[in-house]
């Protein structure tokens, strides 16, 4: 097991929470999320690695049709966050997740091909 969370992993996992709550959690929306709450684009490889690491650990689910959405572990580590704010809530969880989670060494991959990504990161 690893507890080698990367900054994308955090930023990807409170994008899926506020996009969520805000009624469209697919790609596009995350990815948008991510970039206005952090001004960052992530990469497609940093998205593949930080799904995979996500679902390993049973903190984000992804459907069939690519809608992501938290699982009741990640609601729960998110209610005990002592800030609403995503920044310092993205502060808070990165030390959160180091010292209480982990993710498998052996990760499924969760492949995203060059399409998709450009299409959902095109806005």
């Amino acid at each position: 097991m690893s507890r080698d969370w990367s900054k994308s992993d955090v930023y990807f996992l409170e994008a899926v929470g506020v996009a969520e709550f805000r009624g469209e959690s697919g790609l596009a929306s995350v990815i948008e999320t991510v970039e206005s709450i952090v001004h960052e684009v992530l990469g497609r490889e940093e998205i593949e690695r930080s799904v995979a690491r996500l679902v390993s650990a049973n903190l984000v689910e992804v459907d069939d049709s690519g809608v992501f959405s938290l699982t009741g572990k990640a609601k729960f580590l998110l209610k005990e966050s002592p800030t609403r704010n995503s920044i310092e809530r993205i502060r808070w969880m990165q030390t959160a997740l180091k010292m209480r989670v982990e993710f498998g060494n052996d990760l499924a991959p969760w492949p995203l091909v060059d399409a998709t990504y450009n299409e959902a990161s095109k806005n």
